[in-house]
């Protein structure tokens, strides 16, 4: 999905630093869903395969590529292939062994093998149920930390964003555990942080700004090969837009003095550009800027170009529902300039919901904020009104 504007895709700024799987998932969801970008994002892809053990998709790509095999490719599949069931091989039968005689100790390293195994392939549903096996071995804390991180990592590689939450959670509870004991770095903390976070954008309901998570505010290094700037720029721009008028004003100057969201925006200004806009005033260069932003949304993982749209209209709705708060009286003309032709199906839609108490007079073309609380039925029936008043009207008006 392309902005109206036709701006290109950045590639540098929607990769970032991501490295490993997130790398190759991003470029394989590009390659799916931007005719543009299918080709280059394939090879590149292709490319990124042949670090890991994954011939299956490795083939696939190659297939998007539109070019065969070379002879070095067909080379690298067969010699990978056999590495991977030699390797597969001795594994389980290490583990057939360690379940006959070995002690719980070894049969947890036997799984943890066998997880970080089956994730290079890329078979991470197997690669899951190993790392969750060796939980239920691991005694040490450290261990069944390593266990909940490996097995969080994965799930999300999966596409199992509620399963994300639950190791998140366990992980949360090892690391406690682990910190009481030893010393365990920050970033840990800070790396399910960022990995919960992708859960919720990917579980949250798009029209309802309440589910939309905070931000991360922690610094990037740890989750730099997982989420890049601009992504994490935008999550924030739009928890901050997002929320009802009565929180917007603290969330924006919260990000405003965020160390991590100037970080995020140094080399990605586009986020920061929309904030500014906003917190100025400048209502129509905010508006452009998240017009901008929806096709750069659609292409997030977690989103699409379904839920992009939708979090966009919420974020125009929610916008509207303040810029009302400053007017008792407003054209309908005025509020298409800045918000679009869908201004007023969106009053429209904060009036049924009673977000903004306010009546549309589709005869004067004006929206009045109303000062007392009118029923929803009431406001309506007035709507109702002037939209079949304006009806006959231009009927007449095409009459010889």
């Amino acid at each position: 999905m392309r902005p109206e504007t036709g701006a290109p895709l950045d590639l540098g700024a929607y990769l970032g630093a991501c490295a490993g799987w997130p790398r190759v998932q991003r470029l394989m969801y590009l390659m799916e869903h931007d005719a543009a970008w299918r080709v280059p994002a394939a090879t590149e892809a292709a490319h990124l395969l042949q670090e890991t053990w994954d011939t299956e998709r490795f083939r696939e790509v190659c297939t998007v590529r539109g070019t065969p095999c070379t002879p070095d490719e067909d080379a690298w599949i067969a010699d990978t292939e056999a590495s991977m069931q030699e390797t597969r091989a001795v594994l389980l039968a290490d583990l057939s062994a360690c379940q006959v005689n070995g002690p719980r100790e070894a049969i947890r390293r036997a799984h943890m093998a066998l997880g970080d195994h089956y994730r290079h392939c890329g078979r991470f549903r197997d690669a899951l149920a190993h790392y969750e096996s060796a939980r239920e071995y691991a005694a040490e804390h450290e261990s069944i930390l390593r266990a909940e991180l490996g097995a969080m990592e994965t799930a999300w590689d999966a596409a199992e964003p509620s399963r994300v939450l639950g190791h998140a959670d366990h992980a949360d509870t090892a690391l406690d555990a682990h910190e009481r004991v030893g010393h365990a770095p920050r970033s840990v903390r800070t790396r399910i942080h960022a990995f919960r976070t992708l859960a919720h954008w990917a579980l949250m309901e798009p029209t309802s700004a309440p589910t939309w998570p905070e931000p991360l505010s922690e610094p990037l290094e740890a989750y730099s090969d997982v989420l890049p700037p601009l992504s994490c720029a935008w999550y924030a721009v739009l928890w901050a837009l997002g929320a009802p008028p009565a929180q917007q004003q603290s969330r924006t100057v919260q990000l405003q003095r965020s160390a991590a969201f100037r970080a995020w925006t140094a080399h990605a200004p586009a986020p920061a550009h929309a904030l500014s806009a906003y917190i100025r005033g400048a209502w129509t260069e905010c508006v452009a800027h998240l017009h901008d932003a929806v096709a750069v949304w659609a292409h997030e993982p977690p989103l699409g170009a379904a839920r992009a749209a939708a979090c966009h209209e919420t974020v125009l709705q929610q916008l509207i529902a303040r810029y009302l708060g400053a007017y008792r009286r407003l054209t309908l003309q005025a509020l298409a300039h800045v918000f679009g032709e869908s201004a007023l199906s969106l009053v429209i839609q904060l009036i049924e919901a009673e977000s903004v108490h306010a009546r549309v007079d589709i005869a004067a073309q004006t929206v009045d904020v109303l000062n007392e609380t009118l029923s929803v039925s009431e406001v309506m029936r007035h709507v109702t009104q002037d939209v079949a008043l304006r009806r006959r009207m231009a009927l007449l008006q095409r009459l010889p």
